[in-house]
């Protein structure tokens, strides 16, 4: 029993909301990565999200196997209500961050994801820093909304 090789396998699924192919080989390249030259040097590659979760996963765990599945493409929100993916990612990845990865299973209300993306809006609005944009740019802004406001009446 204890000489039993433990599997981590990572499923990679890309929701794009603006449902376009335009975006989709950008996407894959922040997950893949761009590729170094043929001495392996790094001149233009960028290491993508998979390597840094590899050298994550590898410091972390290194007697559990990594299994990768290729990237899936998903055509719609999962979730019921549209809203809710995003806020249980953040909550797993908070989970993760501090240590708190026990594999508990919880029911979540549809008001417990409420709370918590009135949470979310609140952290980044509380923390958030503005700054003023230069003249030309607001000058800019205010001709594109009104000709976007002449073009929708």
């Amino acid at each position: 029993m204890g000489n039993e090789k433990r599997l981590l396998r990572v499923h990679v699924y890309i929701y794009e909301a603006l449902l376009s192919d335009a975006y989709r080989e950008e996407m894959e390249s922040v997950w893949e990565g761009q590729p170094k030259n043929d001495n392996g040097k790094n001149l233009g590659g960028k290491e993508g999200l998979r390597g840094f979760v590899e050298r994550w996963h590898k410091a972390s765990a290194p007697n559990v196997t990594l299994c990768t599945d290729p990237v899936e493409w998903l055509e719609t929100p999962q979730r019921s209500d549209a809203a809710s993916c995003g806020v249980l990612v953040v909550a797993q990845v908070h989970n993760y961050l501090t240590g708190n990865d026990d594999r508990q299973t919880n029911n979540i209300s549809y008001n417990d994801v409420k709370v918590m993306q009135l949470r979310m809006l609140w952290v980044i609005l509380h923390y958030s820093n503005q700054i003023p944009i230069p003249d030309s740019d607001e000058a800019t802004s205010r001709e594109t909304l009104k000709k976007l406001q002449k073009e929708l009446k």
